[in-house]
């Protein structure tokens, strides 16, 4: 099998000024403070060293106190791989079992996993959800599928899971369910369950984005998306603020429309994506309320 390398430029220890515990970062926007990153780097230019891994995988590196985080599936197994910031493996796990087909599009390790810098949460395509400490030593896990029913994807579970202020969140948007959960962190037990409500029809249930959030003083959202909407939620009971519709008009319905792009949200702005040719929205974060349509 061919190795995969994983390139780590110098200025990245040392210019970092906060530690990149999740996807996209400390502000989940992929916005970093850092200083005088470079924009080039190659086999002999800004390279500290490399690590080839083991398989491939899809999902991102995350960076916790000196270790560096990721996934990858090989021999009909998900593993969690741990690196020093020095680029020597520290420890490896076996996060869950998999049917050996996770590949390309249908790997099992594509949701990248998240810290609050004493647990690492993994989430993988099969629906474990698994949080280990910073040694590897397991917490606690479930299977999102044993408690919240079968997945039903065309291209399989691909979602990663949001941790925000102590809980982790997840979205289910698939043909089978439309669910939106929130996780105590700590215990791995559920704070609360909601029902997603949508119109969409056929492959437009199947999400492939992830969920975000987003805290600015007062102003305090998770944000999912699928099904033809992206939906700004309470994070303490789950309840609808607000949805952005438009993103498949009724009147031009595309029953293949899956989302894959994820919103993003940043200095009080959201980014919304759409999918095949029909846009992004940007809506002003302290003015979302109810029905949010284009223009």
């Amino acid at each position: 099998m061919k190795l995969l390398p994983l390139l780590l430029p110098i200025t990245f220890f040392v210019t970092l000024e906060a530690e990149w515990r999740m996807w996209r970062g400390p502000n989940k926007d992929g916005v970093s403070s850092a200083k005088n990153l470079p924009d080039v780097w190659s086999e002999t230019e800004n390279l500290v060293w490399k690590f080839a891994l083991p398989a491939p995988g899809s999902s991102t590196p995350i960076v916790v106190k000196e270790k560096v985080f990721l996934t990858f599936e090989k021999d009909k197994e998900v593993q969690l791989l741990c690196l020093s910031t020095e680029g020597e493996e520290l420890w490896l796990r076996k996060v869950c079992e998999t049917n050996g087909k996770g590949n390309g599009e249908r790997t099992n390790a594509s949701a990248t996993p998240s810290s609050d810098g004493e647990k690492v949460f993994v989430t993988t395509g099969t629906g474990e959800v698994v949080a280990y400490d910073l040694y590897g030593k397991e917490k606690w896990r479930f299977n999102a599928q044993d408690r919240y029913g079968k997945f039903r994807f065309g291209f399989g579970f691909h979602s990663t899971t949001v941790l925000h202020e102590g809980r982790l969140f997840l979205q289910l948007i698939h043909s089978a369910a439309q669910l939106v959960v929130c996780i105590d962190a700590q215990s791995g037990k559920e704070v609360w369950k909601v029902k997603r409500e949508s119109d969409g029809v056929a492959e437009c249930e199947h999400s492939y984005a992830s969920p975000t959030a987003y805290r600015k003083d007062d102003l305090n959202v998770l944000i999912t998306h699928g099904n033809d909407y992206c939906v700004g939620h309470d994070p303490g009971t789950g309840k609808e603020l607000w949805r952005v519709a438009g993103l498949n008009p009724k009147e031009k319905y595309n029953r293949t429309l899956r989302f894959v792009a994820s919103p993003v949200a940043s200095q009080g702005l959201l980014v919304v994506p759409s999918a095949k040719n029909r846009g992004v929205s940007v809506v002003r974060l302290s003015e979302a309320k109810g029905r949010i349509e284009q223009g």
